[in-house]
């Protein structure tokens, strides 16, 4: 395998082109986006359109780095009045749930936790594996994309929230990396096959289960995609506003908040969710690499890590995904697949040696 001689990139990643330096495409086009800056930020805030309010905002907590940095800084920095929520998917690890309540302790901040009174997004994602494929990933994150954003969505409407500040980066975007991708990919995609398996309805159901159960104010509970239908309240993207600085944030949530990440975790990235593995040998078998390493990619063209450091957590995170045993367990214990399920699943996301 021939990686980028710039970031990590590998040249089994489809439609990648090397330059006569070994420099991927990626790299070549790379341009640097500037911050609007905080001054705009602040602006955007508008609060006395709520002048009797409990909270300013809400931050949807994971207990990962990025939503605890946005945490620290709606509070700490700007003073807000804040609310903390976090969707209990059924996968978060115990080091992400320490995180949040250690870091909403240290600030004062009120943290709300909406839970599934019947488990449901292990169910959702179970038989969403069971009628799915490679192609779909097999929708491992589906019901904790719905689940976040209506949860957070309710809690805005629930205590007129005039503000949501979402913790995502352009660093860590893999998105468009993989739309680029897929259009050199020939590849089988079914379409009819799943309606002939019994997992199909059964996930239809736990799905249209879960959207009863998390109603989304002002949207059908027919629609599978979760809208901002609350008069007044705003999104922002905290991150396109200041600066993504990696070590900045790594080092204030720590000394501030006394953030740490689980033991078994390669990097501070993702350390919120126990299938984050197994989302990595989806990406590798299906993009040819990993998740981890369009993000590290991204992160090294920004400046905000080096090649070799994030060569070795890639290489370590390899390692990790290739353990069948591992993960056969990690699926058993978190989505409730029996062995037999998990290996089955496994084999249709093999990995090149």
């Amino acid at each position: 395998m021939k990686r980028c001689t710039q970031c990590i990139m590998p040249d089994t990643v489809p439609g990648l082109t090397f330059d006569k330096d070994g420099v991927c495409d990626l790299c070549r086009q790379y341009e640097s986006v500037p911050a609007l800056g905080q001054e705009a930020l602040i602006a955007t805030f508008n609060l006395d359109r709520f002048p009797t309010r409990e909270y300013d905002c809400i931050v949807p907590l994971s207990g990962g780095r990025d939503s605890s940095f946005v945490l620290y800084t709606a509070k700490a920095v700007w003073n807000l009045k804040v609310l903390a929520v976090n969707y209990d998917n059924g996968f978060r690890t115990p080091q992400a749930i320490q995180n949040m309540q250690r870091a909403c302790q240290k600030l004062g901040v009120d943290l709300q936790f909406v839970s599934s009174e019947n488990n449901i997004a292990p169910k959702v994602v179970r038989h969403n594996m069971m009628c799915s494929d490679l192609s779909k990933l097999f929708g491992v994150c589906r019901a904790c994309t719905y689940g976040y954003t209506a949860a957070v969505y309710g809690m805005a409407a629930r205590h007129r929230v005039p503000l949501i500040f979402w913790g995502d980066s352009r660093q860590e975007k893999t998105k468009d990396h993989l739309k680029r991708a897929e259009t050199f990919m020939r590849r089988h995609k079914p379409v009819l096959s799943k309606f002939l398996k019994k997992d199909y309805y059964l996930y239809e159901h736990a799905f249209f289960q879960q959207r009863r159960e998390l109603p989304v104010p002002g949207v059908s509970v027919m629609s599978k995609r979760p809208r901002l239908r609350v008069p007044g309240c705003r999104e922002i993207h905290v991150f396109d506003y200041i600066p993504w600085e990696r070590k900045t944030i790594k080092d204030t949530i720590a000394q501030q908040l006394g953030w740490e990440k689980p033991q078994e975790s390669v990097t501070t990235w993702r350390t919120d969710c126990h299938l984050v593995p197994f989302v990595n040998r989806c990406f590798a078998a299906l993009y040819g690499s990993t998740k981890a390493c369009f993000g590290f990619s991204n992160m090294i063209r920004d400046g905000q890590m080096t090649r070799e450091e994030a060569l070795s957590q890639d290489e370590q995170i390899q390692s990790i995904i290739r353990d069948d045993d591992m993960l056969s367990q990690l699926l058993m214990r978190h989505v409730g697949l029996t062995e037999q399920q998990s290996r089955e699943i496994l084999a249709q996301a093999p990995l090149g040696r």
